[in-house]
């Protein structure tokens, strides 16, 4: 009963564990990305400042969309992420593998990277590397992994192989699908 209570206790104190240093770190970098974005495409003559069309209000809802993810990411239980880890890796490679199909990849700078969705364009690779350092995280968190066997190495390696052939535009292009 005193476990409950306590674990109950600390698990409603959502940002005790945060790393302030490494938040206010962020934010600076956020911050001066923001700047830099809204300096390079800033017109004077522009009379709807809140526009769509301008790349700095993009910006500004992209940094909202990656707070509202962090945030979304402190209330899930960090179990959850080792659950599923190789779930959401194989997902994320499914999603890169997507923008090699007709009608869903998008082509720019020569590369088939990119995906549409309404006024903006992501590239699914990024995801990718995030379903990469799960999946990774959660196969060396295995007991039966250990840097000194070589197998184990050269399974964690592997995985990054896989990632790397669809996040390099050449291959992307060598790999598409033509329906």
């Amino acid at each position: 009963m005193f476990n409950q209570r306590v674990h109950n206790r600390q698990s409603v104190k959502l940002f005790s564990g945060l790393d302030y240093g490494f938040v206010a770190i962020y934010l600076a970098l956020v911050a001066i990305g923001l700047v830099a974005v809204i300096s390079a495409t800033w017109r004077g003559d522009d009379v709807a400042i809140f526009s769509l069309s301008n790349e700095y209000m993009k910006h500004i809802i992209y940094i909202g969309m990656s707070l509202t993810i962090a945030f979304v990411i402190l209330l899930c239980d960090s179990g959850l992420w080792h659950k599923y880890a190789y779930v959401f890796y194989v997902a994320s490679l499914l999603l890169a593998l997507s923008t090699m199909l007709p009608g869903i990849g998008l082509e720019r700078n020569g590369a088939r990277a990119w995906i549409g969705v309404g006024g903006f364009t992501l590239q699914p690779i990024e995801f990718a590397m995030v379903g990469l350092a799960l999946g990774v995280a959660r196969l060396m968190s295995d007991y039966s992994f250990s840097v000194e066997k070589p197998k184990s190495l050269m399974k964690a390696t592997g995985w990054r192989k896989v990632t790397w052939i669809f996040s390099t535009p050449a291959s992307a292009k060598r790999y598409e699908v033509h329906l």
